[in-house]
């Protein structure tokens, strides 16, 4: 539905929509590309990405992403709500609720040497083959204040997943998450 790759600055807003019934090959809702956009109280909702990112993807971008909805999105590999890949994201605020990924991560995946920001956000009933809340690969994330809940997993861990990764985690509550083989919550 929006595209955005060609060096936009903060001052591309997308605010205050609903978006929803998008289908592409990676970033059902948004594509993000070498760019640094500003999404704000959206709801993004029912979206599907043949590969990564359902509702959100970011490459080589630093967006921000404020006080949205991100619900019901599916990717087949990652990213079922959010797909960061050599980016830095701030997700300030936002709900990430019943997205699901046909590999890794249900909710927010970021990987490829990056430092996103995850605050005050709800993440809650992401599904996802390998970890389903939130899953940092070769990122060193912040990630404060959150609620990470009832998110499900086939494989890994529920909840977080830090592999090569110098994660800060604080101030967050990380419950009822769980794995078929592996860890509830945080791997």
């Amino acid at each position: 539905v929006f595209t955005i790759e060609s060096g936009e600055g903060n001052g591309t807003v997308i605010r205050d929509l609903v978006i929803t019934g998008g289908l592409a090959s990676c970033g059902g809702e948004i594509f993000c590309s070498n760019s640094r956009p500003t999404i704000s109280n959206c709801a993004i909702a029912n979206n599907a990405a043949a590969n990564q990112g359902g509702g959100i993807f970011c490459y080589y971008s630093i967006p921000t992403i404020s006080g949205c909805t991100i619900e019901g999105n599916t990717a087949n590999s990652s990213g079922g709500g959010i797909f960061s890949d050599y980016s830095d994201p701030e997700i300030i605020n936002c709900t990430i609720k019943e997205n699901a990924s046909g590999q890794y991560c249900g909710g927010i995946y970021c990987r490829g040497g990056i430092s996103p920001t995850i605050s005050g956000c709800l993440i809650l009933n992401n599904t996802a083959f390998a970890a389903a809340g939130i899953g940092c690969d070769d990122s060193d994330a912040t990630i404060s204040d959150c609620m990470i809940m009832d998110n499900t997993a086939s494989y890994v861990v529920g909840g977080i997943i830090c592999q090569d990764s110098n994660a800060t985690i604080t101030n967050c509550t990380i419950e009822g998450n769980t794995s078929d083989y592996g860890v509830g919550g945080i791997s």
